[in-house]
């Protein structure tokens, strides 16, 4: 605060638009004039205020040329400046050129072997990285990091500085354990020196690359311990402290708990567009985790938009071929997967495998889970030999890289099992192993309740049903249903699913009471659910909205038409689903009614 009277007394500051009003040309340049612009540029940047004191290092870039000349340390260090604060609010453009004289500069009068220019190399590596050059970043930051060493030793805010940069380049380039043995490194740094900023700022990236890789019990915890240390020592408009609000609302979202998950993102999504704006790392992230909440809601309407638009802001920002483009276009297949739109999704994950090959190497995360999104758009389309041998590929991705324990590796065993179990040349004997591997890891990376666990144990359900071990497979619907209901509620789609197969168990089981009570609840459900999503849907969606959930309909009017005989009632059940189809009708137009009338079923 002191700083801030010192300044007023200079100049004026303009609080309400975020703008300072610069002394006029005339004005005799005053060195304490320049000290307080820089003091209080300071003060913004250390409180994320990223355009105020990028504002500020704009009036002093001019007056430090001016004042001690282009080829100063001092011209050097407020271009260094502000080239941090650039790189922190994505502003990119032009910074090689910057990046560039401040090297030249402090090599000239400090030499290669100074914390100064070491300083300048790692902001070099910080801009390499978004360009997607790792290799050329990696080598900079390393030689930048044993430069810190060096001279300031292991305990010194510039070698934390060098870990977290080198866990977050590791961090893109997907070598996750170097990643966490970084931020690992820079925690016990930050704790060593009694340093709560630095010990918040590096337990947020540590949280991020957790949930990133499925640790979400070490992510949740850390969660805990980190929200109300970002919260006091970084306050609650700074970016870490917004990045923790989104990784907390994302980690609720993939836990099922999703009326915690929307409010932090929704602050989270507001406060970096008033930070920033739209064109920032942290508001196309935050957008996307809304817009999964959303399509978990089933809120389609409000999904799709979300995910398109993040795919444009990351192309505008970081060109087409970075490997941010590529995880947005995987979140949007998954998207196009679950309304229906199978082959749009292949598309769109193919195109994220281009994008991906461009950028990163073969065997990275990123390749294996977008093969396992393509592989999935080829199991729903029936393609089961090329569905069979993409998951194959995927999985040994990972196995390669020694992630078997990784979540997206346990999903796509359990895709390959869905894929064998579909394939009628296949022999499903092979299944059950795959399945109580995946079920096990699944139970201690998720728990009991969650919708990943007891979709696994689905398969296996599955598995056992399709065995004629029917009383194994209804002790396990019971208690997918139990849990989901507990855990999760009733109102979804994936719900639905579950249900209509401990529905079909029941038949098989003989208990037509059980499953005329289950095969109607999934109906009654059914209709709420395509109330709230059908008239939002486009045409083109509508159509592979009513193709997805054709099966159902079918099956459940074949059923009460062979159980009327024992319930008459039925036939009035049997009545509204066809009213039901007719509904969707109705509220449809052109291609999609010519489709539904023309359709023999």
């Amino acid at each position: 605060m002191d700083i801030v009277k010192k300044i007023a007394t200079v100049c004026i500051i303009i609080l309400n638009v975020g703008t300072v009003y610069t002394q006029s040309a005339t004005q005799k340049i005053d060195k304490d004039y320049y000290r307080n612009l820089e003091k209080l540029a300071a003060v913004y940047k250390d409180e994320g205020k990223y355009f105020l004191a990028d504002s500020l290092y704009n009036e002093m870039i001019p007056l430090s040329k001016q004042y001690y000349g282009e080829a100063s340390l001092k011209y050097a260090k407020v271009l260094n400046d502000q080239i941090d604060v650039r790189i922190e609010s994505d502003l990119l453009e032009g910074l090689d050129n910057s990046i560039e004289k401040v090297l030249g500069i402090r090599k000239k009068y400090l030499g290669e072997n100074s914390l100064e220019y070491a300083e300048g190399l790692n902001n070099r590596g910080r801009y390499l990285i978004t360009a997607a050059r790792f290799e050329e970043a990696e080598a900079d930051m390393e030689k930048a990091a044993k430069i810190r060493l060096n001279i300031a030793g292991s305990k010194s805010d510039e070698y934390f500085n060098s870990l977290v940069n080198l866990g977050n380049l590791y961090f893109y380039k997907q070598n996750f354990i170097k990643a966490k043995d970084c931020y690992l490194q820079a925690i016990e740094n930050s704790i060593q020196l009694e340093n709560k900023r630095n010990q918040a700022f590096a337990s947020v990236c540590l949280a991020s690359l957790n949930i990133y890789i499925g640790e979400y019990g070490e992510a949740q915890n850390l969660m805990i311990q980190t929200l109300p240390l970002a919260k006091n020592y970084l306050g609650e408009r700074h970016p870490d402290y917004v990045t923790s609000l989104s990784n907390l609302g994302s980690l609720y979202t993939m836990q099922g708990e999703f009326a915690k998950a929307e409010p932090l993102l929704k602050e989270a999504l507001q406060l970096t567009y008033e930070s920033f704006g739209e064109e920032h790392s942290q508001y196309f992230t935050t957008l996307n985790a809304l817009a999964y909440l959303y399509q978990e809601l089933n809120m389609f309407e409000q999904a799709e938009p979300m995910y398109e638009k993040s795919i444009m802001l990351r192309k505008k920002l970081y060109g087409e071929t970075n490997p941010v483009v590529a995880t947005a276009l995987n979140h949007l297949a998954i998207f196009q997967i679950n309304i229906g739109n199978f082959k749009k999704a292949e598309k769109t994950a193919l195109e994220g495998l281009k994008v991906a090959g461009k950028s990163l190497d073969v065997s990275s995360l990123t390749h294996a889970t977008l093969s396992n999104t393509l592989g999935m758009a080829y199991l729903e389309q029936k393609k089961f030999d090329v569905a069979l041998n993409t998951f194959k590929n995927a999985a040994k991705i990972l196995e390669e890289n020694s992630e078997e324990s990784n979540p997206v590796y346990l999903t796509i065993l359990n895709n390959i099992s869905s894929t064998i179990y579909e394939d009628t040349t296949q022999n499903i004997s092979a299944i059950e192993p795959i399945l109580l591997y995946t079920i096990e890891k699944m139970r201690s990376i998720y728990g009991e309740g969650q919708p990943q666990y007891l979709s696994a144990l689905n398969s296996l359900a599955t598995f056992y049903k399709a065995n004629d071990e029917f009383e194994k497979s209804e002790k396990l619907y019971q208690t997918i249903l139990n849990n989901y209901e507990k855990n999760i509620g009733q109102n979804s789609w994936k719900y639905i699913t579950f249900l209509w197969n401990a529905a079909l168990n029941s038949e098989l089981l003989n208990k037509p009471e059980e499953a005329q009570s289950r095969y109607m609840k999934c109906f009654e459900i059914m209709k709420t659910l395509t109330a709230q999503d059908f008239a939002f849907l486009s045409e083109e969606e509508r159509e592979y909205y009513w193709f997805a959930r054709l099966h159902m309909i079918k099956h459940w009017q074949e059923y009460a038409v062979r159980a009327k005989i024992l319930d008459p009632s039925l036939t009035a059940f049997a009545y509204n689903l066809e009213l039901f189809s007719k509904s969707l009708l109705l509220n449809s137009s052109g291609k999609l009614q010519e489709t539904i009338l023309n359709n023999p079923e």
